[in-house]
């Protein structure tokens, strides 16, 4: 990436080119690790790999997006890490439905052995298939993957449940396309309790809501809906915690999929998208750039926490509070909720404020962190030149001296963690 381009980044702003660049270094770092961690494996599971081999040369683009729907990043990862399951057959069950469905989206012709265990074959941006124990074969031709088994011949992808075949489900709202991923196995990268299969009533309450929060954002924060629908690809349902919280997180291994409990409506929705979109974003370009020195082991009060944060999660917090302070002043502008709006609006920048006194000044931050940080300073400058009531700006900043004030009791510290100005 250009320094033009990582500067982009920084103001939250990065068009389609940058967006789609970020995607390609994801994919290349993630080959490289699979060059390692399939090393191994590579005479057991010759037949899958070549195919995806194959079809990669022929069109990367479609593999490339085979493979993050299957959630390539994280299991290779995974494996790299001894987290996955390194056993042969479960290796050669992975590259086998991934090859299956490159093959199937190239055009190319295939024809694969899958050793079965788990009952389930999970082809990845389709479905599910319920296969029996024991071996199951594979063919590809003109893009249709045929299964055969004792209980009976599959041509897939069929777009509608039938006996044995579950469909992949997706939503779609104007330009916003996700995959809807509730049962893929590669899905658990979240550090957070998955949702099994969702109800047809709670898919279609999560799509409409997601769907309405995205056109709310086409509306209000036309750049931002753009970014959005260029950069993300997938939610996965979280179970919810114990106290009924709504919660969405990213997954550094998985740029642009989303793990969330469900918004609670458009605007909660809206501003979801556009703060894990910012994480995804940041984790992206961390690819290309170190902010900071990593042996660094500080640790710093963020408002929006309720725990100490270590330099890197301070950053990333910063840049995707910013995003979120950002969509909070156009809703209010928009006339979207606009108590709500301006309340929010105001908290927010008030905490921004509080950490971007003291980031510039943090000791590890490499040079590339200090003018990520000068630029993130400039868009919170630009927060404050929007004016709000002064019930609304008392109340922000009343709410976060009582933030600070319980983090010290806490912590036995100062709110910012770590001594060093």
């Amino acid at each position: 990436m250009s320094a033009a381009q990582l500067t982009a980044v920084a103001w939250g702003r990065p068009d389609n080119e940058v967006i789609a660049t970020l995607y390609a270094a994801e994919h290349s770092r993630h080959q490289m690790l699979a060059a390692q961690a399939l090393r191994e494996h590579a005479s057991v599971a010759a037949s899958a790999l070549r195919v995806l081999h194959e079809t990669g040369h022929h069109d990367p683009t479609a593999v490339a997006v085979t493979l993050r729907q299957g959630w390539w990043g994280t299991w290779v990862t995974g494996l790299h890490r001894g987290t996955a399951d390194r056993t042969p057959a479960a290796v050669i069950a992975r590259l086998s439905a991934l090859a299956a469905v490159a093959a199937a989206r190239t055009g190319a012709p295939a024809d694969l052995t899958v050793p079965m265990s788990g009952g389930r074959l999970h082809l990845p941006g389709w479905g599910t298939l319920a296969a029996d124990a024991g071996e199951l074969r594979l063919t590809v031709r003109d893009g249709t993957v045929i299964a055969h088994q004792p209980a009976g011949t599959y041509a897939l992808p069929v777009g509608e449940t039938v006996d044995g075949w579950i469909p992949a489900r997706r939503l779609a709202a104007g330009g916003l396309r996700l995959l809807v991923d509730d049962r893929d196995p590669g899905r658990d990268c979240f550090r957070m309790p998955l949702r099994g299969p969702l109800p047809d009533g709670e898919f279609a309450a999560l799509r409409r809501t997601i769907g309405q929060g995205w056109r709310l954002l086409a509306r209000s924060a036309p750049e931002l809906a753009r970014q959005v629908a260029a950069g993300l690809w997938a939610v996965v349902p979280l179970a919810p915690p114990p106290d009924g919280s709504e919660t969405s997180v990213t997954c550094s291994d998985a740029i642009g999929a989303i793990g969330a409990t469900g918004p609670g409506d458009a605007v909660d929705a809206a501003v979801m998208l556009v703060h894990e979109w910012s994480h995804s974003l940041l984790n992206g370009m961390l690819g290309f750039v170190e902010l900071h020195d990593p042996r660094d082991a500080g640790t710093f009060w963020a408002p929006w926490r309720p725990d100490p944060r270590p330099l890197s999660g301070l950053l990333h917090g910063t840049f995707a509070f910013l995003a979120v302070a950002e969509t909070w002043r156009v809703l209010r502008a928009a006339g979207v909720q606009p108590e709500r709006a301006e309340a929010e609006f105001a908290v927010r920048r008030r905490q921004l404020a509080e950490v971007l006194a003291v980031l510039p000044g943090v000791p590890a931050l490499s040079p590339q962190g200090r003018r990520f940080v000068a630029v993130l300073q400039r868009r919170c400058r630009a927060l404050f030149a929007t004016p709000v009531s002064r019930h609304a700006d008392e109340q922000a900043s009343a709410a976060v001296r009582r933030q600070a004030a319980a983090h010290e009791q806490a912590a036995g510290a100062p709110r910012h963690g770590d001594p060093r100005p």
